[in-house]
């Protein structure tokens, strides 16, 4: 059966809608973005990985040359390069 909607009961319909909309915008605009050149852009879940993986290279990376100049290295400037990696490896910001 199907009746004719009242205007309000449009009305009241498209708000609903609307509700869901923004609540979906809202959480699309809480998607991870990062800063690239001043613009704030959207990054996928498939670059965030990739990212994630070069940065875990990297840390490996920086950590067989850590060891590898305190083997090597037993200087004043291998033990300062040492130091600041070990401060780096510690960071948030890595």
């Amino acid at each position: 059966m199907s009746r004719k909607q009242t205007k309000q009961e449009r009305i009241d319909e498209l708000e609903k809608q609307l509700a869901q909309v923004n609540a979906l915008n809202t959480q699309l605009a809480q998607v991870l973005k990062m800063t690239e050149d001043g613009q704030w852009v959207v990054i996928s879940e498939v670059d965030l990985n990739r990212y994630k993986n070069g940065i875990d290279v990297l840390i490996k990376a920086g950590d067989a040359l850590n060891e590898h100049l305190g083997e090597f290295d037993p200087t004043e400037a291998g033990f300062e390069v040492r130091q600041l990696w070990a401060k780096a490896r510690a960071s948030d910001k890595f």
